[in-house]
């Protein structure tokens, strides 16, 4: 089939050769064309209906896998679906940073689609970062991420998962529900994927010698307190704290401009705050403003100061997405310019008691 599209586009000319190198970029929107393609085949031949469900699926799981790496530094690896033979017990199979999901139930596409999207998030993302949280914590993330997965990529199997996974869960723990209402407040403004999950991955990627397990967990608990607060600060409040500076995990986030710091161009102020911050320790800064064109080239010109003074300093994701503000108590929807600064001479990987002492010094 890729055989023969390669064929077709290149004899196709100029406009055959653009859809090559848009697919070799984005091969997950070929999965999904090849989903489409096969699910109309299957409505006359029924032989095509694994395959459209296969193609539909891993389309859909990979795209997302391709978005989460838009706000995340984390690289992610691709699914492959295959369906489970006679004696096979396997559920996911780990070949060449590949995650094969090992699927029974051949029926619904929704319900695959469902089921492959849960493995995913509870099996491959933050994987690491999840030897220190307990269960409830990593199955409202889990719950959580993967309901955004089927909102973005296919909003028709909402029902199937709330039925199958996420009511059956909420139900049966507390915690759970204690967790999902934070992450809603922090997703509002944008917060869940570019820094709560960029701050786990990090976490994921240290090492704790001696450290109680308990600390670690307490430390991700105060972070989730505190991104939750700062979401749910109004604009113009300058007493919410915007920095969190624990034992394993340090960062910072910084509202870049009010209208009078940006008519005065004052470029220097903010970029002094930002540089003092990572001084005090911080791995992370992350800048969060308006959109809007004179604001991102603010930003962008607090941004360039920084680094002019600090080259040490990685710009590891400029992005703009939608989120909400406060302004007097009322909850209004603004298009965000968000930039991660990250400084690596700041990152400690292994921890023992001896530099936790000298941390808290």
């Amino acid at each position: 089939m890729i055989k023969t599209f390669l064929a077709g586009a290149f004899s196709g000319g100029g406009v055959g050769l653009i859809a090559v190198i848009y697919f070799v970029k984005n091969p997950e929107k070929f999965e999904k064309l090849l989903g489409i393609f096969y699910g109309i085949l299957s409505k006359f031949w029924s032989i095509y209906q694994y395959q459209a469900i296969k193609n539909e699926v891993q389309g859909k799981i990979n795209s997302f896998a391709s978005n989460l790496e838009i706000y995340t530094s984390e690289t992610f690896p691709r699914i492959t679906l295959k369906w489970a033979g006679t004696n096979e017990d396997e559920e996911i199979i780990w070949d060449d940073f590949e995650a094969i999901i090992v699927m029974r139930d051949r029926r619904g596409r929704n319900k695959n689609f469902v089921h492959a999207a849960y493995f995913f998030t509870s099996k491959v993302l933050m994987k690491r970062a999840k030897r220190h949280l307990t269960k409830q914590l990593s199955t409202a993330l889990d719950l959580f991420a993967t309901k955004k997965i089927l909102e973005q990529q296919n909003k028709f199997a909402v029902e199937q998962f709330m039925q199958d996974y996420f009511v059956p869960k909420v139900e049966s723990s507390e915690a759970i529900v204690k967790f999902l209402k934070q992450f809603v407040n922090i997703d509002q403004v944008g917060m869940f994927l570019p820094i709560l999950v960029q701050e786990l991955t990090y976490l994921g990627n240290k090492v704790f010698l001696s450290t109680k397990s308990s600390d670690v967990l307490n430390e991700v608990k105060l972070l989730i307190n505190f991104l939750e607060n700062f979401s749910l600060r109004q604009v113009g409040d300058t007493t919410t704290a915007d920095e969190f500076i624990g034992n394993f995990m340090r960062c910072s986030i910084k509202i870049v401009a009010s209208r009078q710091a940006r008519e005065g161009w004052k470029v220097i102020n903010h970029s002094n705050r930002a540089l003092e911050v990572f001084k005090r320790g911080c791995e992370n800064i992350y800048l969060i403003g308006s959109a809007e064109s004179t604001n991102k080239k603010f930003v962008d010109s607090v941004v360039k100061t920084i680094t002019d003074q600090a080259p040490n300093l990685e710009i590891v994701k400029k992005i703009t997405f939608p989120g909400q503000i406060i302004i007097n108590g009322k909850i209004t929807n603004v298009e965000s310019y968000f930039i991660h600064l990250h400084n690596p001479s700041k990152v400690q990987h292994v921890f023992t008691e001896r530099n936790l002492e000298q941390i808290s010094i």
